[in-house]
């Protein structure tokens, strides 16, 4: 009876002694940093963190400090009117800034002040404002510009679709297609046309109208969709037939 007693007691401390190491792996134990000097860090500290101004291998941008949201993006994104940035120069507190990139690509900055950025991709901005910072300012500043919010980029649909007139946002990257606007704003009706006009205004401020047979996209492979650009006005005709 002695026997079997002295062993339930060291099996149950070999258990406790497992869920002991266990709960120690998962409840704030040390974990390997990604540094190449193999140092640990807690879970989710400044230390195990990337470094200012760089991205993940995804290509997206870290969270900014104190744990706000962003809108992740690549480095080649180019920054325009509306897009609401927040620039953090690391150990440097004070200069911490959000700002909304204005209508002629201006954003205001401490220090260095007003300062050009819309249509710069994000990976130029970011090593403009590293140069005029360390120009004049701080010693190799590194420097992080993070997109907080896009701004609008807008087509605008008209006619005979589900939704009637309607803008529709576009996405801040990448193609943007005649037919998925129209899928947007809830696909045609029965009395439209396959007939669409797609008027665009040209840089010397005259426009263009693109014709485009919806249908043909929709069922025929030798036809390709259009391809739209922001501001773009879209108007399904309606079938008199």
């Amino acid at each position: 009876m002695k026997k079997t007693l002295s062993l339930v007691l060291v099996a149950g401390c070999l258990v406790g002694s497992v869920w002991a190491q266990e709960g120690a792996s998962h409840e704030g134990a040390p974990v390997a940093s990604a540094g190449a000097s193999g140092a640990t860090a807690p879970t989710g500290s400044r230390a195990a963190a990337q470094p200012a101004g760089s991205f993940d291998m995804s290509g997206n941008m870290p969270s900014p400090a104190g744990g706000l949201s962003t809108v992740a993006t690549s480095l080649n994104y180019v920054l325009r009117a509306g897009d609401l940035l927040r620039i953090e120069v690391f150990n440097e507190p004070n200069l911490t800034k959000e700002s909304r990139v204005a209508g002629d690509g201006m954003v205001v900055l401490p220090l260095i002040g007003a300062v050009k950025i819309g249509g710069f991709t994000v990976g130029d901005a970011t090593q403009l404002l590293r140069e005029l910072y360390g120009k004049d300012y701080l010693v190799n500043p590194e420097l992080t510009l993070l997109i907080m919010q896009y701004g609008s980029r807008l087509v605008y649909v008209h006619g005979q679709t589900l939704r009637g007139s309607t803008p529709v946002q576009m996405p801040p990257e990448g193609k943007f297609t005649l037919t998925q606007a129209i899928s947007a704003a809830g696909g045609i009706t029965l009395r439209a046309s396959s007939s669409v006009i797609i008027k665009r205004e040209k840089p010397d401020g005259s426009f263009e109208r693109i014709r485009a047979n919806v249908k043909q996209i929709y069922t025929n492979p030798d036809y390709a969709d259009v391809p739209l650009q922001e501001n773009d006005v879209i108007f399904v005709d309606e079938s008199f037939l």
